[in-house]
Formats: C-alpha cells, sequence, structure tokens
C-alpha cells in the first residue's frame, strides 16, 4: 500500500534490486516462467551497491568470471578485476534482456510487511520517496548539507582499511595536500595487477 492509499496485488513481490533481487526475477521469467512479480526499491537506479557506493577505484575483488550469474555469464568483462562502471552496466544488460524493467517501482521504502494467516498472504505498505544523495565519497556536513566534492588539494581523513579503503587510498593520495588514514590493524598487501582481458577470450 503506498502513500496515497493505493492497493496493488501481485504474487510475488521482491523489495530489493542489487544481485540477488535480479537474480529472483530473471529466473522466475527465465525456468519457471512466472510474470507475476513487482520489484521495489529505494534507489533511483537498480544496482544496490553498484549504484549507492561511488568512489575512484571502487572494483570487484574476486575476479570477473566468478562475478556473474551462472545463467548469464558475461563475455565483455573489459579487466581481470571489473570495476563499478562494467558491473553496473552488466546488471543493467540483464534487466534489460529479461524484460525485469516495467516491474520495477524504483525511489520506494518499505515501512512494513505483515503475514494474514487467515487470508494467507503478506501486506506490505510501501512509501514514494524523494532521490536521496547517492555516491558519496567525500562529505560536508557541517552545516546539515550534504555536499559532493573533490578531495584535490583538501585535508583528507579516511577511516578504516577494508576493500573500500583499500581501493581508494591511491586514488586520492596524490590528489589531496595532506592524507591520514585511521585503522584497526594493518594489511598485508602486494602490488595490485589488473590485466585487460583479450578480446578473443
Amino acid at each position: 500500500m503506498g502513500s496515497e492509499g493505493t492497493v496493488q496485488f501481485n504474487e510475488i513481490l521482491c523489495i530489493g534490486l542489487e544481485f540477488s533481487g535480479i537474480c529472483l526475477g530473471a529466473q522466475l521469467k527465465g525456468k519457471l516462467h512466472v510474470t507475476d512479480i513487482h520489484f521495489y526499491d529505494r534507489n533511483i537506479h537498480v544496482a544496490g551497491t553498484w549504484h549507492a557506493t561511488r568512489y575512484p577505484g571502487a572494483a570487484c575483488d574476486i575476479t570477473a568470471m566468478f562475478y556473474s550469474f551462472s545463467f548469464e555469464t558475461n563475455p565483455d568483462w573489459s579487466t581481470l578485476f571489473p570495476d563499478e562502471s562494467d558491473i553496473f552496466d552488466y546488471i543493467n544488460n540483464v534487466v534489460d534482456k529479461y524484460d525485469l524493467g516495467r516491474r520495477m517501482t524504483l525511489q520506494t521504502e518499505c515501512e512494513s510487511a505483515s503475514w494474514d494467516s487467515e487470508r494467507q498472504i503478506w501486506t506490505v505498505h510501501l512509501k514514494s520517496k524523494d532521490p536521496r544523495c547517492g555516491g558519496l565519497w567525500w562529505t560536508d556536513v557541517s552545516h546539515g548539507q550534504v555536499e559532493r566534492r573533490s578531495p584535490r588539494r583538501k585535508d583528507v581523513v579516511l577511516i578504516g582499511n577494508g576493500c573500500s579503503g583499500t581501493q581508494i587510498v591511491p586514488h586520492i593520495v596524490p590528489k589531496g595536500k595532506t592524507f591520514m588514514q585511521f585503522i584497526h590493524m594493518p594489511h598485508w598487501l602486494i602490488p595490485a595487477t589488473n590485466p585487460q582481458i583479450p578480446l578473443f577470450i
């Protein structure tokens, strides 16, 4: 039920449009020929993390051949460890191939979901929302405003050294005025290699 009180019934409803949600839609259509499904996502685009999390150096940390659906392999990966734009394009290509886009409502949040044991159905309350500022990797919230900025010639502080922290450092250190990173414990690292995949493979 939306904010305007409208009611819509679907046999299957999916909240979230990252890999798992898109896989569900593609497999239901391709294997079981089920089309009475509707998807909702809070973001303005599909792809979940790969839409919302954009920062310099964002990429997959496993090889491309393992980062795709088994039923929809991708011969067009450009590098061994695909970056955010490569993955975003792959996800959208799957959405287009299985015609999932027309069954999607974006910029919509799930407020509640309750099981009706008498009617044997779920009642899900949804709320349309304004697009939020996504893809931030440099923020200023000092006056309650969130702005997208470049680290060029600025004092940069980074908290954490997980996958994202490790990927972003080489891209922002040369641009910032100073750089400081706070970590819990150091990692063992070796120089990264990310060769291009030849066209004949």
